[in-house]
């Protein structure tokens, strides 16, 4: 099986223009960006997710955890 695809310079562009950003900087776009979509953002239902729980947690503990 032979996979094709395209890349497009703007999206790349725009990559690499984030990836210049510090990480606050970064954090500060998320949350721009997650301010400007509002209530379009809806939780997944129940059971919906293709991570592992042992995963989802591992990650969410890190998270949780490296503000304090």
């Amino acid at each position: 099986m032979h996979m094709t695809y395209t890349t497009s310079n703007t999206a790349n562009e725009l990559v690499n223009a984030f990836q210049s950003l510090d990480v606050d900087q970064q954090l500060a776009l998320f949350f721009y960006i997650y301010k400007e979509m509002g209530n379009s953002i809806t939780p997944a239902a129940p059971g919906a997710s293709t991570v592992s729980p042992e995963i989802a947690e591992a990650l969410f503990n890190q998270v949780n955890y490296s503000g304090g």
